[in-house]
């Protein structure tokens, strides 16, 4: 089933939740909808796309300073999918900068998101006996910043990250085309 948005009574985006809890929230009059598909019903309702609760609800800990809960998913929300050691934006693994077998904690502090082939060059080294140097440093987030890097994978994934990937792709192409053409042009006439 899709998802449907759920939107506080102030318009600020939520969460996401079935078809099915959004029905029920209508029904108990938690939410009202607020556009639904055309054709498409669920018993006497139709289906809705996104739902407003009827009442504010505040969110006191997704502003609280507190440091987020350590966990796998976390790291590659901090990091945005994006591999520490090679950069790109491939990470679907997460790595112990100083690997366990030799005392390093699962913290916030001592792993990063790296892809699988990064992470299985690195094995059980550090990264300067790998010569995988980092290109940052790991940092505690706060909750606040893995809730907007939660809602920004959701915005992705919903627009397509093919697109995104596309246009780095051609970005990188045009820029190495014209360092290639300014290196073999330099100190040449040019042809009259």
């Amino acid at each position: 089933m899709t998802q449907v948005e759920v939107w506080n009574a102030d318009e600020t985006l939520l969460h996401r939740v079935t078809v099915r809890h959004a029905i029920a929230m209508i029904w108990r009059g938690v939410a009202t909808p607020v556009s639904v598909h055309d054709t498409e019903r669920f018993g006497p309702y139709q289906v809705p796309l996104a739902v407003r609760l009827v009442r504010y609800v505040e969110q006191r800990w997704l502003y609280s300073r507190t440091r987020a809960t350590y966990s796998r998913e976390g790291v590659l929300l901090r990091d945005r999918g994006r591999c520490a050691y090679c950069g790109r934006f491939t990470a679907t693994t997460m790595d112990h900068v100083q690997p366990r077998s030799r005392g390093g904690a699962t913290s916030w502090a001592n792993a990063v998101a790296a892809c699988e082939p990064c992470n299985a060059r690195k094995g059980d080294r550090t990264p300067e006996e790998a010569g995988m140097p980092l290109r940052w440093r790991p940092y505690v987030p706060t909750r606040v910043e893995l809730h907007f890097a939660r809602q920004a994978g959701l915005d992705t994934a919903i627009c397509g990250a093919a697109a995104g990937a596309t246009s780095r792709t051609g970005v990188t192409t045009s820029v190495t085309t014209t360092v290639t053409t300014a290196v073999t042009t330099a100190g040449k006439e040019p042809d009259r």
